[in-house]
């Protein structure tokens, strides 16, 4: 029997496999003019890839999976972390950091050499930061990254609505909405999402860290994911109304 470390490597790696297939199935009811139940193959596909993150930080550590008495900051039920507006949340957030912290990610990868001087590594640091600034000045000025932010988070927030209409009929107010309703352009940028997910938890699951490097992500996941709890806890006291569309 595998051990569950291995067992949640697995499940991570078959996630982003069957992620891909919904994106390819997406992709071809697109061609054929259906696009509500694309779009929500689409939805079902960013799923997979959350799932295949939330599974990887179980392997690393950050999250303990548990059967009773999470404390829901570092353990969990299954069932909690498989929730859509977790999986949404853990997505958003990896987008977001790469958006703001891409540059130093950048300049990370493009490291060969065992051992650099110091005069190399101030000059990595420097170009980081130069890129970093510049893009903290773009969005705190409300400029394109700003803006794709926004657009992001609203399209995650949108996600599981936008798969039950379409995939469902349904009505409200004695309006009929169909699955064919869905437009051209929310196809487009779910697709475009999906894409961007299975690049995101495809990169996650290649990158391997020493014991060192396993702490400091542990550490930094769980400032992480309370923080996201806190929005929780936020969120469900003010309360949201009834929820939208249809069958889930």
């Amino acid at each position: 029997m595998a051990s569950k470390r291995n067992l949640y490597r697995t499940l991570a790696t078959e996630s982003v496999a069957n992620a891909r297939w919904f994106l390819a199935d997406a992709k071809r009811l697109r061609r054929v003019g259906s696009r509500g139940h694309g779009a929500a193959f689409g939805v079902l596909s960013i799923e997979e890839s959350s799932k295949a993150l939330i599974y990887r930080l179980v392997t690393l550590g950050v999250l303990r999976i548990v059967r009773k008495k999470p404390n829901h900051i570092t353990t969990f039920t299954e069932g909690e972390l498989l929730n859509h507006q977790f999986k949404q949340r853990v997505l958003a957030n990896f987008f977001i950091e790469y958006l703001r912290y891409g540059p130093f990610y950048e300049a990370t990868r493009g490291l060969r050499k065992p051992q650099y001087s110091k005069t190399e590594v101030q000059e990595l640091i420097l170009r980081a930061i130069h890129g970093h600034r510049v893009m903290q000045v773009d969005l705190q000025s409300g400029g394109r990254s700003a803006r794709e932010v926004q657009r992001l988070l609203s399209l995650l927030e949108r996600l599981n609505e936008l798969k039950n209409r379409g995939l469902y009929v349904d009505h409200s107010m004695r309006r009929i909405s169909t699955p064919k309703e869905i437009r051209t352009r929310e196809l487009r940028e779910v697709l475009e999402l999906a894409e961007g997910a299975i690049e995101i938890a495809t990169e996650a699951l290649r990158q391997s860290y020493s014991d060192r490097e396993k702490q400091l992500q542990r550490e930094a996941n769980k400032a992480i994911l309370s923080t996201i709890r806190r929005a929780q806890r936020r969120t469900a006291k003010k309360g949201k109304g009834p929820s939208q569309g249809g069958p889930a």
